[in-house]
């Protein structure tokens, strides 16, 4: 009977070894085609490469981003659900939201992987050329400029908010579930410009980008100034430009030690290169420690910038 114990025990721990066993699922809380969802498929198919399983990205959209993230902290925290995207989810939507079904210390930061651009874009017929041109619209007809975003006090949105304020003016902000629809609704002239990532600019035929938010031009539209170039005092947004993989807190030490000592193999990839390379999303590799206290630490300054601009929880 011992002996067969001691089998059992040692069969157990080979098991629990075996990470990944099975089909991984990876949450990404915005919309297929957009920054996170590029990025985040390249991620998943690196890992399963060296995982020998297949991780499958969930596109759960909605909430700011909130629906993903709570879907993840909802699950078993066994390793086999994670999750993928930008930090608005843990450095904004704390400060606003008191119905969130997460806590920010519910999570294990395992791998910081890129930085975003963010860029303010109009549709090809617009009258705005300029970032310039658009905010004297705004000023001479206050409220009656719109613009569209991936949700209340996501990231692209603060960033928005923080050009009006730096500039005296008023905006009116359309939020969307689905960043396709919001392409669209630019491109054909409904909206009069939107604040999103840089993957907007492949979106459609005549998308024209007036400002990129970020530190360097983009190679693709090297014509494009940046936000610092155009004499913005508020030109850098820590703790809403940069995107990792997580998962619920406590998963497994061999599931935790698998993504951490793969993560940078993957972002130094081909796969990963060229997905950054198409949404101008630099690789920006950080380790599970480092990656927690820049969140940490990021969540305090976006508290700061909140609460300047005064945007409140809908």
């Amino acid at each position: 009977m011992l002996a067969a114990s001691l089998l059992a025990m040692a069969a157990s721990t080979i098991a629990q070894e075996a990470y990944p066993s099975r089909q991984i699922t990876m949450m990404v809380p915005f919309t297929a085609g957009s920054q996170p969802d590029v990025l985040g498929r390249a991620i998943a198919e690196g890992l399963g490469r060296i995982g020998g399983q297949p991780v499958v990205v969930v596109n759960r959209e909605g909430a700011a981003g909130t629906i993903a993230v709570e879907a993840v902290a909802q699950a078993r925290p066994d390793g086999y659900t994670i999750g993928f995207g930008p930090p608005g989810q843990f450095t904004i939507q704390p400060h606003l939201r008191r119905d969130l079904g997460y806590k920010v210390e519910g999570f294990d930061f395992l791998c910081q992987t890129n930085t975003a651009q963010f860029v303010i874009a109009t549709g090809p017929n617009s009258p705005h050329r300029s970032l310039a041109q658009l905010i004297d619209a705004a000023r001479a007809a206050p409220g009656k400029i719109n613009f569209g975003t991936a949700g209340h006090a996501t990231g692209p949105h603060l960033v928005a908010e923080s050009i009006a304020a730096e500039t005296g003016v008023k905006f009116t902000n359309v939020p969307f579930k689905n960043v396709g629809d919001m392409y669209i609704q630019v491109l054909n002239g409904s909206l009069d410009f939107i604040a999103t990532t840089t993957v907007a600019l492949s979106a459609g035929r005549g998308m024209r980008a007036l400002a990129v938010i970020g530190d360097a031009r983009l190679p693709s539209h090297p014509e494009v100034p940046l936000l610092q170039e155009l004499g913005y005092k508020r030109s850098r947004f820590p703790g809403l430009m940069v995107l990792g993989v997580y998962a619920p807190k406590g998963i497994p030490a061999q599931a935790a030690a698998f993504v951490r000592s793969a993560c940078p193999k993957v972002v130094d990839s081909p796969l990963v290169k060229a997905a950054a390379e198409k949404t101008a999303s630099p690789i920006a590799y950080a380790d599970g420690p480092a990656y927690t206290a820049s969140l940490l630490q990021d969540a305090r300054v976006v508290g700061e910038l909140i609460n300047n601009l005064g945007i409140k929880a809908q």
